[in-house]
């Protein structure tokens, strides 16, 4: 499954372009408040947050995943979401945050909107991910460029470059 998904990724990391767009629907998703208990930390505010490298991360058979990759500062995994736990994970300030998917809109591909809203209320936090689904492999889809928009209460913004890979665990 790793050596898929890396095949999938593996062209995707030298680049990717921004893209977003407008109107959103929202799909059903996970308690936020049970979300919220589970994100203690708070991220400390500043110019900055540091978006760190998550582990790997496996999906269940059957289950469908959304893997992003960033290629600055250096190559690193930095977005997972799963379609049916309605949620997302990214490290943040050395934290793992669970976001949880407030909106999606687009064509689907592998269980998952070209077009997608996640919020982390605890932090302030806002994260709108937009991606082009349009190659298809023979393992899922890859993600040919993107963008992850970070926006805290505070007016604070931040926009990232991605790429990537959705995927579905065999079963």
């Amino acid at each position: 499954m790793m050596k898929r998904l890396l095949a999938l990724a593996a062209p995707l990391l030298l680049g990717a372009c921004a893209m977003l767009s407008g109107a959103e629907t929202s799909p059903s998703g996970p308690d936020i408040a049970a979300v919220e208990r589970a994100n203690a930390v708070e991220i400390e505010t500043g110019d900055f947050i540091d978006i760190g490298a998550l582990p790997p991360q496996e999906l269940e058979s059957g289950e469908c995943g959304l893997f992003l990759f960033a290629a600055k500062p250096t190559r690193r995994f930095v977005f997972f979401a799963t379609a049916s736990a309605g949620t997302g994970l990214m490290k943040l300030n050395g934290e793992m945050v669970t976001l949880v998917r407030r909106a999606g809109e687009g064509p689907v591909v592998d269980q998952h909107f070209s077009e997608q809203v996640y919020a982390a209320p605890a932090y302030g936090l806002t994260l709108t991910i937009s991606i082009d689904l349009t190659s298809t492999a023979l393992a899922g889809t890859r993600v040919d460029g993107g963008s992850m928009r970070l926006e805290r209460e505070d007016g604070w913004k931040m926009v990232v470059p991605v790429g990537g890979a959705t995927t579905c665990g065999e079963g």
